[in-house]
């Protein structure tokens, strides 16, 4: 999916009824937010933004046995990311960032947060961001 300087939605209210290997996502400078996400059901997550606001809400829950990744790139902007709860995440940073917010995540070492759900043994929502200069707002749902 791929959009110009835009405002929008995205929303996966329902579970995708196959696998998708790949979903690749790229946008210019926008305000965008995903829902969902994990109802997807992707293997990989390519998100692509320019200068912007991004809020991406992985909300769902991890329908197989494997884990899945989710590569962000994104420049100058406010970038907000949701997982559930009871998801096991691990986010690692990359770029200049300036600014995170790790709400009730918890440093798991240089640039690395984990939530209290994390365990490397189950399938686990890792989130790698790069991310060129802005603040990252890590939040539980």
């Amino acid at each position: 999916m791929a959009t110009g300087a835009a405002e929008g939605k995205v929303i996966f209210n329902k579970r995708s009824p196959q696998k998708m290997r790949r979903f690749d996502f790229s946008t210019g400078a926008s305000s965008f937010k995903l829902s969902g996400l994990l109802n997807a059901d992707f293997e990989h997550l390519d998100f692509k933004g320019g200068a912007g606001s991004y809020t991406l809400d992985f909300g769902g829950s991890l329908q197989h046995d494997d884990s899945v990744q989710a590569d962000i790139s994104v420049g100058v902007c406010d970038l907000t990311i949701i997982v559930p709860h009871d998801v096991s995440t691990r986010v690692v940073m990359k770029g200049a960032l300036t600014s995170v917010s790790p709400g009730s995540f918890l440093v798991a070492g240089s640039r690395e947060y984990v939530n209290g759900a994390y365990n490397s043994a189950k399938p686990t929502l890792e989130i790698i961001i790069n991310m060129s200069v802005g603040s990252l707002d890590l939040k539980e749902s």
